[in-house]
C-alpha cells in the first residue's frame, strides 16, 4: 500500500492526518492470500468494500489511535483518525484490525470541555464496535528501506517528506506537526536518513523503524606536526602529524590512523598557508564529510621585538618605557628604539605604542578571557564562514587557537557588555571567542538555529476599525507571514476579533508571523521547571492567569503541547522586555490595552532549581491587542 505513490500524484491533506490520502485507485485485494494466511478468520480480506485499521500510537497517552482506510469518490483511498476507547490491552504498534462493512462510528466535534483539541474532528468507535485482528504490519506486510531525499515545510505546520528506495523509485509522505503520536516519527529526519516502512501493494502504511545512517565519518588531530612555527620563506612541513579517523557503516565501526579506508582518502588542505607574510594560518584535515583543523604561525624575522630596554625580554616594562618616552618624561632613554618601530617607518609614535600593546597581549595571554556574562542556557548556532578563528579574547589582537570549519555547531556560552560582535564559546575542548560579523559589520560569520515560532496577533476594537500593524525585528529575520506582510498589515478589525485583510479580501482570526536566526539572549533567571506530563495543566493555569481567553489559550496549547509534553522536563520562562524590545509592534490607532505573551523554554532530561517567576495579569480595556508566541532553546544547560 504505497500511501504516497511513486508517481508523486498531488494530494490535499487534512491538517490533523498522519496517513495521507491514497493517491491511486489500484485494488487493495491483490494480496488477500498472503494476509489471510496470518489471520484467525480466513474470511477476512482487504478490498475496496472493506475497511481496515492500523494502530499507530495513542491519543492523550491512553486511548489507542488508528488510521482506517476506505475508498473515496475520486477512486483512490482516504485515511482517517479513529479512537477506540474500549480497545484490547494487548495492542501493539502497527497492529491491523478489520471492520466488516461499515464500522459503527460517531464523528466527534470538539466539546467545550476539551478545548485543547479545538483544531480537529475525529471518529470514535461506538461501544458496540468489534474489530478482528489480522496481524501486525511488521509480520504480514512487505518491508522496505527508504532513504530520505528531502523534507519541506509549508510554513503552517505541514511537512512533506520524500523518499527513494534502492531501485530509485520515489515515495512521498505528507503529515503535520500535530501528528506527534506516531511512535516512529517521520519528522525526526534529515536528508540521508533511512526508514523501514511497512508497505501493502507497494503503498506506504506506517514507518516501522528509523535505521542508522548508512555511513558516517570522523576525523581528529591526535598529534600536531613537529614544526608549527615558520619563518617567512620556509616551506610547510607536516612531519609528525598524526590523525585519528573513524568509519561507521551499519554495525561496522573502523578506527583509522593516517591512512585511506574503503577508498575514501584522508586529505590535508593547506591552501590558506602563505609563507610570504607573517600570520596564523589554518590547516584542515578531512575524511569523508568530517573535518578538523589546527593552526601554524609564520613569523617575520624583521618584526619589532618590543624589547626597548634591552633586558632580553619583552614585557610590560617595555610598554611603560615607550609610553613615557612619547610623553617626553625627563630622563627617559630607549636602549633600542628600533625594537619599538612596529610600523616600520623609521619613527616612533602612538601607533607603534598601540601595536606594541597588541603584540604584548598576543605573546603573553595563554588563557581565555572570561566573559562579563556567562549564558546558563547557551543558544545553538553554526559557522557559515569556513576557517573562522577562535581567539583567546574578544579582539583580533589575541592569539588564535583554532580555525573552525564551515558548518561547525556551537553554543553561545557568554558575552561582554557593549560588544555585540563577539561571543564566548567552546570548540573541541578549547574555550575562546569568535567574531559574529566580518570586518564590514554586515556579513555574518555565524547563524543562530533558534526560531521565533508562531507569534499570532489578535485585534479587538470596540467597533469596526481600520488598523495598520507594523513589526520591527532587531534580533531575528522575518521568515513567514500570513496574511502577507507588505511594510505592515492593513486590515479591518471587528469587535469579535475577525479580521478582513484589505490586500486580498481574505478573512482571518489573527495575524501570523515567525522568524529565523533568532539572536535574542532570552532571560532564564526566573521561571518554572515543569515535568513534561504536567505541561498541559501548567499552561492552562498560567495562560488563564495572564489573561488569555479560552479560545486564545486553546490555540496556544494546541501548538505547543505536542512539542513539550514528551520531554522529561521543560524549563519555562515568559519573556518581558527581552522579547518586546527585539520584536517591536507599532499599531495605528494606538491600542488602549496590550498583552504580549512570549514563552521561551528549554527541554531538560532532569529537573533544575529556579527562582519562581512572578507573572502579571492583563485587563482588557477599550481597543485590546493580544499576542502569543514562543521559542525552543535546544541547547541544554551549559556549565
Amino acid at each position: 500500500m504505497k500511501l504516497f505513490t511513486s508517481k508523486l500524484s498531488a494530494v490535499l491533506l487534512s491538517a490533523c492526518m498522519v496517513l495521507p490520502v491514497l493517491s491511486t485507485s489500484a485494488a487493495i485485494s491483490s494480496n488477500n492470500t498472503a494476509i489471510a494466511a496470518e489471520t484467525a478468520d480466513p474470511a477476512i480480506s482487504f478490498d475496496n468494500e472493506d475497511q481496515f485499521f492500523v494502530y499507530v500510537g495513542t491519543y492523550g497517552q491512553s486511548t489507542p489511535q488508528f488510521r482506517y482506510i476506505y475508498p473515496n469518490a475520486a477512486g483512490s483511498y482516504t485515511a482517517d483518525k479513529v479512537l477506540w476507547e474500549n480497545a484490547p490491552t494487548d495492542i501493539a504498534y502497527g497492529d491491523i484490525y478489520i471492520a466488516y462493512g461499515d464500522a459503527p462510528m460517531t464523528q466527534v466535534y470538539p466539546a467545550a470541555d476539551d478545548p485543547a483539541n479545538a483544531h480537529v474532528t475525529y471518529y470514535t468507535l461506538d461501544d458496540g464496535a468489534e474489530l478482528s485482528k489480522a496481524g501486525n504490519c511488521s509480520d504480514i506486510m512487505e518491508k522496505k528501506d527508504l532513504s530520505v531525499t528531502s523534507k519541506t515545510y509549508d510554513g503552517s505546520s505541514h511537512w512533506s517528506v520524500r523518499y527513494m528506495d534502492a531501485a530509485g523509485e520515489e515515495y512521498y509522505y505528507g503529515l503535520s506537526t500535530y501528528s506527534s503520536n506516531l511512535i516512529v516519527d517521520p519528522l525526526d529526519c534529515e536528508v540521508g536518513d533511512v526508514y523501514t516502512y511497512a508497505l501493502y501493494n507497494d503503498y506506504m502504511v506506517v514507518p516501522l523503524a528509523k535505521k542508522d545512517s548508512t555511513v558516517s565519518y570522523g576525523i581528529g588531530v591526535s598529534q600536531l606536526p613537529d614544526k608549527t612555527e615558520y619563518h617567512i620563506g620556509e616551506e610547510l612541513d607536516l612531519t609528525g602529524l598524526r590523525l585519528n579517523g573513524s568509519y561507521t557503516e551499519g554495525d561496522l565501526v573502523a578506527c583509522i590512523m593516517d591512512e585511506d579506508y574503503r577508498n575514501v582518502p584522508i586529505t590535508v588542505d593547506a591552501s590558506e598557508f602563505d609563507n610570504t607574510k607573517a600570520g596564523t594560518y589554518p590547516i584542515y584535515v578531512k575524511y569523508g564529510d568530517a573535518k578538523d583543523s589546527f593552526t601554524v604561525d609564520v613569523i617575520d624575522d624583521e618584526r619589532a621585538s618590543g624589547d626597548v630596554n634591552s633586558d632580553g625580554e619583552f614585557g610590560v616594562s617595555d610598554v611603560v618605557l615607550l609610553q613615557k618616552w612619547l610623553l617626553a618624561v625627563p630622563d627617559t632613554h630607549l636602549a633600542n628604539w628600533k625594537a619599538a618601530d612596529f610600523c616600520k617607518d623609521g619613527k616612533l609614535n602612538v601607533f607603534d605604542l598601540c601595536l606594541m600593546k597588541r603584540e604584548l597581549i598576543r605573546t603573553t595571554v595563554t588563557t581565555y578571557v572570561e566573559p562579563d556574562h556567562r549564558s546558563t542556557y547557551g543558544a545553538p548556532l553554526y559557522v557559515v564562514k569556513d576557517g573562522l578563528n577562535l581567539y583567546l579574547g574578544p579582539d583580533g589582537s589575541y592569539a588564535s587557537i583554532a580555525a573552525l570549519p564551515e558548518g561547525t555547531q556551537l553554543n553561545e556560552l557568554g558575552y561582554n557588555d557593549h560588544n555585540y560582535n563577539w561571543l564566548f564559546t567552546e570548540y573541541n575542548g578549547q574555550y575562546g571567542w569568535i567574531r559574529t560579523y566580518e570586518d564590514d559589520n554586515k556579513t555574518r560569520t555565524v547563524e543562530y538555529l533558534a526560531t521565533t515560532d508562531k507569534p499570532v496577533i489578535y485585534l479587538y476594537p470596540e467597533q469596526e476599525t481600520d488598523v495598520h500593524v507594523e513589526l520591527e525585528l532587531t534580533e531575528a529575520d522575518l521568515s513567514t507571514t500570513y496574511p502577507k506582510y507588505n511594510n505592515g498589515w492593513d486590515v479591518v478589525a471587528y469587535p469579535d476579533g475577525t479580521l478582513l485583510n484589505k490586500a486580498d479580501g481574505s478573512h482571518h482570526k489573527y495575524l501570523f508571523w515567525d522568524a529565523v536566526n533568532c539572536r535574542t539572549r532570552f532571560d532564564f533567571s526566573k521561571g518554572f521547571c515543569v515535568a513534561g506530563s504536567d505541561t498541559e495543566r501548567f499552561l492552562k493555569e498560567k495562560l488563564s492567569y495572564m489573561g488569555l481567553t479560552e479560545q486564545e489559550m486553546n490555540e496556544f496549547i494546541v501548538y505547543w503541547l505536542p512539542r513539550m509534553e514528551h520531554n522529561a522536563y521543560n524549563l519555562i520562562s515568559f519573556q518581558g522586555d527581552t522579547y518586546t524590545n527585539s520584536a517591536k509592534l507599532t499599531i495605528t490607532p494606538t491600542p488602549d490595552s496590550e498583552c504580549r505573551i512570549f514563552m521561551a523554554y528549554v527541554p531538560l532530561d532532569a529537573a533544575v532549581e529556579i527562582e519562581p517567576q512572578q507573572l502579571e495579569t492583563f485587563e482588557r480595556e477599550g481597543f485590546s491587542v493580544v499576542e502569543w508566541g514562543g521559542v525552543e532553546i535546544k541547547s541544554g544547560k551549559v556549565g
